[in-house]
């Protein structure tokens, strides 16, 4: 909650900055499609030692460029891997998403093993 908290204060300062309503401050912003992807793992190997995922991600990265984005971590509190992915194109970016997980997956189990 203290995340949602900060966020709020940061974004009352800046409508009263820019002196703005929320609909003015908002203008241009474009919306894209989002997906989150969650798949329990066996170990949560840090997502440093996943060479080849790494190596996907930095691909899609460059990909989607500044119309998308790219999030994975694991939970801190179960073993589950979140990937989330934002892009103009709802079908690009779930199998961007799936390619991701199932990369880091097939990486974990590999190293795991």
């Amino acid at each position: 909650t203290g995340d949602g908290l900060l966020s709020a204060v940061r974004l009352l300062a800046a409508l009263n900055r820019e002196n703005k309503t929320m609909s003015q401050f908002l203008t241009g912003v474009e919306k894209f499609p989002q997906i989150l992807v969650n798949r329990k793992v066996a170990q949560k190997i840090p997502l440093e030692k996943l060479p080849e995922s790494v190596a996907l991600i930095g691909n899609y990265e460059k990909e989607l460029g500044a119309e998308g984005r790219i999030l994975v971590r694991y939970s801190g509190t179960e073993n589950l891997l979140r990937v989330m992915v934002e892009g103009k194109d709802a079908q690009r970016i779930k199998a961007i998403a799936d390619e991701i997980t199932d990369s880091i997956t097939a990486e974990v189990e590999k190293l795991g093993s």
